[in-house]
């Protein structure tokens, strides 16, 4: 009787109102204890008094407060609509998936097949993952993750190491530089390594548990591939979309690096998951609350993909009139959908509300300094990356020797070229076309998503913001299934008609044509570091003599982290502190070491490019040694004074 009663009582909507109840309270109780907004900006106007800003403790009380009460008022709309949302279908929704047309993979056969691809894809992920950290990345480090060296504040010639604490991490936005969903989970592998290997230093970094949450992000979203291709009913067209995808070069490079761009990969690959799920149950309520969570991670993680949040919505409205046929059944799933995108909103509020308030300092003057617009030489580089992870084109510097670019392959292989466009295009537009004919509708979540990618550029674009095209990285998980798809079906088409084999024999053909374009980019990324700043600092090290290090400093621009690898170098940005450090080494009698990077940028740059004149003077500078990364910006030399007087 009492089973029966915790049943009934289950399946009453009791549960909803305790739940939802339960958040009401918790938001009520952190208002009334919370510190007050109106407190926080009265000691802001004091500290303004005195010349200084806010504190990041501030911007944190006031955006959590405010997220707070705007949640407490979305939770009291929530309880007074639940009886409409939580009523009960009257009929099962439609799969939208339509059934295979042939045998099935069997499910043990598919599993090791695809756990062999992830293997794959750990394989060619791990040596960028293991190696030097680059600008970006080493700014979430110093900023966020593990903390940085700074003066005293009563002795500013001495310096003291500032922990980044967790709220750092989660809340530090001062610049956009900052990706809390990245932060956070490589502050967490990182307190493990430390836990473990007990470094003596505070600042020590390992550059694979930094970027270990991300490498498992990365590896996730070739499995989610894989298992997407066959809930669609194709175990073929998931497992060879699973291994493009672990062979991408676009997707080996930023599903390592330490910021949100692998996240959004995976939450992109998932969003058509979760939907997929959804309409095959039949509409269980955990896939609607699994596609809520995945649209409160895609947006947290990178904020311009709400974008691609907005149009699975509107794809999933378009689904829910193709499953259900009467209009009780279609309001009462919109009202499930609608339900949990405000609870996905209210959570990345009250946990990001702190950052869009710290936005409110930068976002106009971001906007109007347009410092990256999107342009026709972005946009073609986009194309590249997109289709083969390879760069469009470099200047024609001594940097780039030994790096592939799209334009190179055009040049010195047309045929290869113009045969690997052709298949990759022709593959994604049949791909489309069979999967929306022989899989259903529910492919419209990969199609949804593509199209997102093709809005967030046209809405970069018309506004002039930043654009990089790691932005829409997001496309991946669905255009490889399209591609997949398309040499799937090229395969089976021609072993139908002339030869049996090539239902296998054409998808394997396409893919090693794949990798033969992809090839010497797959090799870069193995061979090189991100940017080599950690080598460089082992160069240092590595001339130390009987225990004593030599004067070393980094020039120009790509010198502000450099300090995360090593404390003691100096970094300077012009000629006059050259000339400092130049003097302190004749007066000191130690030797000096100099290195730089980003060649293009500081050369450009009139007060970095006068003190790189004096480097070039080979009767003052001797080069010593050199460090290529995975781009020019990032080659990096290193220079020793010889010499022998103090610089007039």
């Amino acid at each position: 009787m009492v089973h029966r009663g915790v049943s009934s009582w289950l399946k009453s909507r009791w549960p909803w109102y305790a739940a939802f109840g339960a958040v009401l309270l918790l938001l009520a109780i952190f208002l009334i204890s919370a510190d007050k907004p109106w407190d926080q900006q009265a000691e802001i106007a004091e500290l303004k008094e005195q010349g200084r800003g806010p504190f990041l403790r501030h911007f944190i009380a006031i955006g959590l407060y405010l997220a707070a009460a705007a949640n407490l008022g979305l939770t009291l709309i929530l309880l007074g609509t639940l009886p409409w949302w939580t009523k009960d279908f009257g009929a099962r929704a439609k799969s939208l998936t339509r059934p295979p047309a042939e045998k099935k993979l069997p499910a043990r056969t598919f599993w090791l097949l695809l756990a062999g691809v992830v293997v794959l894809g750990a394989g060619l992920r791990l040596p960028l993952a293991s190696r030097s950290l680059w600008w970006d990345e080493l700014a979430s480090v110093r900023e966020a993750i593990v903390g940085a060296w700074t003066p005293k504040k009563d002795q500013p010639e001495e310096l003291e190491f500032r922990e980044a604490g967790w709220d750092r991490a989660a809340w530090f936005y001062l610049r956009p530089t900052n990706h809390p969903v990245a932060s956070l989970s490589a502050k967490a592998s990182d307190s493990v390594w430390r836990a473990v290997a007990r470094p003596v230093e505070p600042h020590a970094v390992s550059d694979l548990a930094i970027r270990f949450p991300m490498l498992l992000c990365s590896l996730a979203a070739i499995a989610v591939a894989g298992v997407l291709g066959r809930r669609w009913g194709h175990s073929w067209v998931g497992l060879v979309a699973a291994v493009i995808l672990a062979a991408h070069p676009w997707h080996i490079r930023y599903g390592i690096d330490a910021r949100a761009y692998t996240f959004i990969v995976l939450w992109g690959g998932l969003g058509c998951l979760w939907l997929t799920l959804l309409f095959q149950s039949g509409g269980k309520w955990r896939y609607w609350w699994l596609f809520g969570l995945n649209q409160f991670l895609l947006v947290w993680s990178f904020l311009q993909t709400v974008i691609l949040a907005g149009v699975l919505v509107l794809v999933a409205v378009f689904l829910i009139f193709q499953a259900w046929k009467k209009a009780r059944d279609r309001w009462i799933a919109v009202g499930r959908l609608v339900v949990v995108n405000v609870c996905a909103g209210m959570a990345f509020f009250q946990i990001f509300g702190p950052n869009l308030y710290q936005m409110s300092t930068w976002f106009a003057k971001d906007l109007e300094a347009q410092g990256h617009p999107l342009t026709h030489a972005l946009f073609k580089d986009f194309l590249s990356q997109w289709l083969f992870g390879l760069p469009f084109d470099w200047p024609a510097a001594p940097e780039a020797e030994g790096l592939p670019t799209l334009t190179r392959l055009s040049t010195e292989h047309p045929a290869l070229f113009w045969l690997a466009v052709a298949l990759v295009f022709c593959g994604g537009w049949w791909g489309i076309r069979a999967l929306l004919k022989e899989r259903g509708r529910i492919v419209w979540t990969a199609v949804g998503t593509l199209l997102a990618g093709g809005l967030l550029m046209a809405i970069l674009g018309v506004t002039r913001a930043y654009f990089y095209h790691r932005f829409l990285i997001f496309i991946l998980v669905p255009w490889t299934l399209m591609v997949a798809a398309g040499w799937c079906a090229m395969g089976k088409w021609v072993g139908t008609n002339l030869w049996r084999f090539a239902r296998f024999g054409i998808p394997a053909a396409c893919f090693l044509l794949y990798c033969l374009v992809s090839a010497p980019q797959i090799s870069v990324l193995l061979r090189r570091p991100y940017e080599p700043q950690r080598n460089v600092t082992d160069f240092f090290a590595s001339e130390a003599v009987e225990g004593q290090p030599p004067l070393r400093a980094v020039y120009g621009h790509g010198a502000q982290n450099f300090r995360v690898y090593d404390p003691g170098a100096s970094l300077i940005y012009d000629h006059d502190s050259l000339v400092k450090v130049m003097m302190e080494a004749v007066a000191t009698g130690r030797p000096l070491y100099v290195a730089y990077g980003h060649s293009g940028f500081n050369r450009a740059t009139p007060s970095v490019a006068e003190g790189l004149t004096v480097m070039d003077d080979p009767r003052i500078f001797k080069p010593v040694a050199s460090f290529p990364g995975i781009e020019p910006d990032f080659f990096y030399r290193v220079f020793e004074y010889i010499g022998q007087e103090a610089p007039q």
